[in-house]
């Protein structure tokens, strides 16, 4: 597996043998670096590394790489205060915590990965609603009336799952397992950000989406 990892020089030098063991790493310290680096490596995923402090990049600065198209995951600390949330908010597609080993990681990654294959091949051609919305999962993107939406790796995953059943109501513990796989650890109103995200994304009116529907005391459904 190959990863290009951002973060600081150190990071590579001092833990990469216990973290990123038998992982083909490409480190750089800026995104304009990775941003060079990806031309050039064949990389699966991206990982951004937080130190907490000044030096960390944050998630407007590392926007070109959420939209690179490629799966991106967050590696801080669990009691930095709202970090995981501002990130997910961001559309990085995980927040993992450290100290973690390298099987956990690679684990979490393949786990990315073969949920966002589930979901090509659960799609034989694009998948297309009633309504003037197109959702391209190869690509990562929905096409609204013709306009072209991006979506990150996670939105993908949820949005192709929730249209592929629509009118079906799923509770976030379903959305959850669907999106983030059973190793997630953290909690599930990560779908509600998910959802917002979507939202924010996709609708006319966020509030009084006509998509991504709301059930109260029950979870989320899509109406095409």
């Amino acid at each position: 597996m190959n990863i290009l990892c951002v973060g600081q020089p150190k990071f590579g030098k001092d833990i990469s043998k216990t973290i990123f063991a038998d992982v083909q790493v490409y480190f750089s310290q800026t995104v304009q670096e990775a941003l060079s680096e990806l031309q050039n490596a064949t990389a699966e995923a991206v990982v951004v590394w937080l130190n907490h402090n000044r030096n960390d990049p944050t998630p407007r600065v590392v926007q070109p790489l959420l939209d690179s198209g490629l799966p991106v995951l967050v590696m801080g600390r669990k009691e930095a205060d709202n970090q995981e949330v501002i990130w997910l908010q961001s559309g990085a597609d995980d927040y993992i915590y450290y100290p973690l080993g390298s099987a956990v990681l690679q684990a979490r990654l393949k786990a990315l990965l073969r949920q966002m294959q589930r979901v090509r091949m659960g799609f034989e051609r694009d998948l297309e609603t009633r309504s003037a919305f197109t959702i391209d999962c190869e690509n990562r993107q929905a096409v609204i009336n013709g306009k072209r939406i991006h979506l990150n790796q996670r939105e993908t995953i949820m949005l192709g799952f929730l249209a592929q059943n629509p009118h079906q109501v799923y509770s976030r513990a379903e959305l959850l397992h669907q999106a983030w796989g059973a190793t997630y650890e953290g909690s599930d109103r990560v779908v509600d950000m998910m959802i917002h995200r979507l939202r924010t994304k996709l609708e006319l009116n966020q509030m009084h989406p006509q998509h991504l529907v709301t059930v109260r005391g029950a979870g989320y459904r899509f109406d095409a």
